[in-house]
């Protein structure tokens, strides 16, 4: 039987219990490694904040039952989450399967239920942004948003942009590199945050083609899913 959960209690149960949780570099305190809650599987999230405004993170984790997690409207940053392994149904969406990629504008991200499903591993990357970052990582140099990246910044009120697709193939590898580092060693981190910015600057246009430092652990509980 599917164990059920509000967002906000799912991820109350990730981040309550701070002896579950470490400095991945003990000379970086905005970067956090974290064992999964033992309640509903096994494995870790990693948590890194590259810069104010901006965070990475990486899961890798196995659910033991299926989980039906049912989230409420909120305000939502700029996301990309690729997924690696596993899957999960979303009621408003699709089926989400290994290969896929979803990407969310800022604005009101609305309450839906998911399903994750369990028995098998589960592994994604998903990188917020702050929609003020969004000038210097797609080089507008003006104060204005361009005609072709204004689905991507929207007030709170208003629902935000949504696009699913497959992953292409070369992002396929840049993601795998992400989440590869992500498990070796502290020099490592440095790399997974250079290929981040690469992620983050591949931003979609409207109109263009696309295939379909302080304590606190840098986790994006605004996740859509």
């Amino acid at each position: 039987m599917a164990i059920q959960l509000s967002q906000s209690d799912y991820w109350e149960l990730i981040i309550e219990n701070d002896s579950n949780w470490q400095l991945y570099d003990p000379a970086d305190d905005l970067d956090w490694i974290g064992t999964y809650p033992a309640k509903l599987g096994q494995g870790h999230i990693r948590g890194i904040q590259l810069q104010a405004g901006l965070t990475l993170d990486i899961a890798n984790y196995q659910l033991r039952d299926d989980l039906s997690l049912q989230s409420i409207d909120r305000e939502h940053p700029i996301e990309f989450t690729f997924h690696l392994l596993g899957g999960a149904r979303q009621e408003q969406f699709r089926e989400i399967h290994a290969g896929m990629y979803g990407f969310f504008g800022s604005g009101m991200a609305p309450g839906s239920r998911g399903m994750n499903l369990a028995n098998q591993p589960t592994q994604w990357v998903s990188v917020h942004m702050e929609p003020v970052l969004l000038h210097s990582f797609v080089g507008i140099r003006s104060e204005e948003i361009p005609p072709e990246f204004e689905h991507l910044i929207r007030r709170s009120d208003q629902e935000s942009y949504s696009r699913y697709g497959t992953t292409p193939l070369a992002m396929q590898a840049v993601v795998q590199q992400i989440f590869a580092v992500s498990l070796l060693g502290d020099n490592q981190a440095r790399f997974s945050r250079k290929q981040s910015a690469g992620v983050v600057g591949t931003v979609p246009r409207r109109g263009a083609n696309h295939p379909r430092r302080q304590r606190s652990r840098p986790f994006a509980q605004t996740r859509r899913y």
